[in-house]
């Protein structure tokens, strides 16, 4: 029995595999934050205009000193926009060319990339030994509330390493019966938003922690309830946890007593056994 990372012992897994690659199509566009809202206000309409044959992606974040941004942007802060395109080269440039007539990038890679690859590039953004913290939302939409916060708070990131990706949900996830697995998130969610705190330097840990509750707690007030991704809390509050999964945390208190009624299992995101 397997809960999204809460409870369980894993016996077996069985995967459906989809063909992807080897090749895929990038286009990875990043703006300054001033042109943050419009940035914003732009992406909340494209992304749900989006085929299931491409992924989409929206950050805050340092430009990452790697050597496909150029070297005056290195640790710049901005905003990501990132669209990924499993077909040809064509269909991808359709798919994108929205973004450059709407938007000025101040940074813009259209590439093929193997799909591996594109799995590796920001692997150095998370390098061994950093002190991490973590708090996410459910957004039903990029409200002008919502976006508001996003810029607010963006800027008073301190490390390089810290940044807050905002995945966008909806296609096959979306159709997705919410009662037949154990998932705690919606199906109707348009985006989870991962409030990341991360330092080289355990001095600047506790200032970088604050940073994600300030961000965490005003941004939740446009969310739906408080409750998020179990996998993106830190701090694992039984409030958070029963949002987390709504009603079928009473169904999964009623396992877990069947299971597991000592809650041996508790070192997680913990859903206590029903008594």
């Amino acid at each position: 029995m397997v809960v999204g990372g809460n409870f369980g012992v894993v016996t077996e897994f069985e995967f459906a595999l989809h063909p992807v690659g080897p090749m895929v199509h990038l286009g990875l566009f990043l703006f300054s934050p001033e042109h943050g809202r419009e940035v914003f206000q732009f992406a909340r309409q494209f992304v749900r205009d989006l085929p299931d044959e491409c992924g989409v992606f929206l950050a805050g974040l340092s430009a990452p000193p790697e050597p496909f941004v150029p070297a005056e942007l290195h640790f710049a802060p901005v905003f990501a926009l990132a669209v990924v395109g499993f077909g040809d080269e064509h269909t991808h440039s359709e798919l994108i060319a929205p973004i450059k007539a709407a938007l000025s990038p101040i940074f813009e890679m259209v590439t093929p990339i193997p799909y591996v690859g594109l799995q590796q590039m920001f692997d150095a953004a998370a390098p061994w030994g950093t002190h991490a913290y973590e708090k996410a939302v459910y957004l039903q939409e990029l409200t002008d509330g919502a976006i508001d916060v996003i810029l607010e708070h963006q800027a008073k990131k301190m490390s390089p390493l810290s940044f807050v990706p905002i995945f966008v949900l909806g296609g096959a996830y979306g159709r997705a019966d919410g009662d037949k697995s154990a998932f705690g998130g919606r199906r109707d969610i348009g985006y989870v938003v991962n409030i990341s705190a991360a330092t080289a330097d355990p001095s600047d840990y506790e200032a970088e922690r604050g940073w994600v509750r300030s961000y965490w707690a005003a941004l939740v007030e446009h969310a739906v309830g408080v409750g998020g991704y179990v996998n993106f809390m830190t701090e694992n509050d039984d409030e958070r946890v029963r949002s987390s999964y709504g009603a079928k945390y009473t169904r999964l208190q009623q396992i877990k007593a069947t299971f597991d009624p000592d809650n041996v299992f508790h070192l997680n995101a913990n859903i206590s056994p029903a008594r």
